[in-house]
């Protein structure tokens, strides 16, 4: 009987152990980590840099010193954990995207890495080509009472590569005059535009070292916009066919041909300018 009780009991710890050893049990995924700095080319302002992980829906900007660190988790599967390579995106609205590769294997970082290393850590920094410079003029006040319409003056300057870029305009005895200026308090609040100037869409090609200036001229009666300050932006989208459409809709923009203020969301280099409306 000594014997039997002694086997029971023995059986009993070894269960124990198999269900409380922490040798059994599985190990917590570790989290991933990623960093580095990302610069820019002639920046104006100190708008950061956003930094998107294609395909694992992670994303984050650079902090004042141009650098960002971003953690990775999630990546267990119901086949296992991920495996792939999976591009990083560096994107502001006026430069030249780019992007790195990170490879994942089995939801670690691999050891094949070329252009983070092991740690995941940039081994580069990168440094983003300005497309576009562009400077915002027009009165700081507007007195519509008094039936004057507003002009507003974008001078743009191409760098060194040619671009495209989509405006709104207004077709006038077979011309076409940009429209569309977004009037707004900040970006979460309702946002103001001349909507009945706005006829379609054009796209204006425009090569490396050219300067173009655009004139909006809103009347009174195109705003509705309440008495009070403003910042001003006029609307336009600089196209750059090797950023997927994944990116602006992690941003939150859903259509990217509409006038809305989900645009603003967009990260740009360009100085504020404001306005006062009686």
């Amino acid at each position: 009987m000594e014997i039997k009780r002694n086997t029971i009991a023995l059986v009993c710890l070894f269960f124990w152990a198999c269900t409380s050893n922490p040798f059994w049990e599985d190990q917590p995924t570790k989290k991933l980590n990623i960093s580095g700095t990302v610069t820019l080319e002639n920046r104006e302002t100190d708008v950061p840099v956003y930094v998107w992980i294609e395909d694992l829906g992670i994303s984050g900007y650079t902090d004042a010193d141009s650098k960002f660190s971003i953690d990775i988790s999630g990546l267990e599967t119901g086949d296992g954990s991920f495996t792939g390579d999976v591009r990083v995106f560096y994107y502001v609205h006026n430069y030249l995207a780019q992007h790195s590769i990170l490879n994942i294997t089995g939801g670690r970082l691999s050891s094949s890495q070329t252009d983070f290393d092991q740690d995941g850590i940039l081994r580069e920094p990168v440094v983003l080509d300005k497309l576009a410079s562009f400077d915002l003029n027009c009165d700081n006040s507007w007195n519509r009472a008094a039936g004057d319409s507003l002009r507003v003056k974008l001078e743009i300057s191409i760098m060194g590569h040619d671009i495209g870029i989509v405006s709104n305009v207004k077709s006038i005895d077979h011309d076409y005059i940009p429209s569309g200026v977004m009037f707004y308090l900040s970006p979460q609040e309702e946002i103001y535009f001349d909507q009945d100037n706005i006829d379609h869409l054009k796209q204006y090609d425009l090569g490396s070292g050219s300067s173009i200036t655009w004139t909006f001229t809103i009347g009174p009666a195109d705003l509705t916009a309440p008495a009070g300050d403003y910042y001003i932006r006029p609307w336009f989208m600089i196209l750059q066919d090797q950023v997927p459409e994944a990116l602006f809709q992690s941003l939150g923009i859903a259509d990217l041909e509409t006038i809305s203020r989900d645009h603003l969301i967009l990260p740009i280099d360009m100085a504020d300018k404001s306005i006062s409306l009686d």
